[in-house]
């Protein structure tokens, strides 16, 4: 669900994705929840296929009563901001299975898109800290010094040309 919600995800991925996530959740229910659910997901895709505004309060109301009880079934807390695209995202169709080639492309997509922490800089430990901060700021602090120092250099050397003395 978090790869779902990002912005730059091609179309074909993300269609997946959807499939993937809607299967997931249904899964994940227990059967005596799975009867309850559908009709929870049915009633806001009838809503959400009748409204032009989507402040539209029976609208809202729905979204917020499928969000409050489909969030436990992926342990999302109530803040957590994938409890918005929830609601939005799940359907009624899709549910009963998920191919294999879904199935088999799906970790290739989760790889491509969750990269993040995923680096040496980050993994590795100085002083309490991801080791990325300490190189960045040593770093940038040897690089201001240096472009400091090239500056003076430049300064001094075209004050020779031009023949001014300090």
């Amino acid at each position: 669900m978090s790869v779902h919600g990002k912005v730059a995800i091609e179309e074909d991925e993300r269609s997946l994705l959807a499939v993937s996530m809607n299967w997931s959740f249904f899964e994940l229910l227990p059967d005596e929840q799975r009867s309850c659910m559908l009709e929870e997901v049915a009633a806001l895709e009838e809503i959400k296929a009748g409204i032009t505004d989507i402040t539209n309060p029976e609208y809202v109301e729905a979204k917020s009563n499928l969000r409050k009880s489909a969030a436990p079934v992926f342990g999302l807390e109530s803040k957590d901001p994938r409890n918005v695209l929830l609601p939005v995202e799940l359907t009624t169709r899709n549910i009963n299975s998920l191919s294999d080639e879904a199935k088999s492309d799906l970790p290739g997509i989760m790889k491509k898109y969750l990269v993040h922490n995923q680096s040496f800089l980050t993994d590795a430990r100085f002083l309490g800290f991801p080791f990325h901060y300490f190189y960045s700021a040593v770093f940038l602090l040897i690089l201001f010094v240096g472009l400091c120092w090239l500056y003076c250099v430049r300064a001094d050397r075209r004050n020779v040309l031009l023949g001014i003395e300090d």
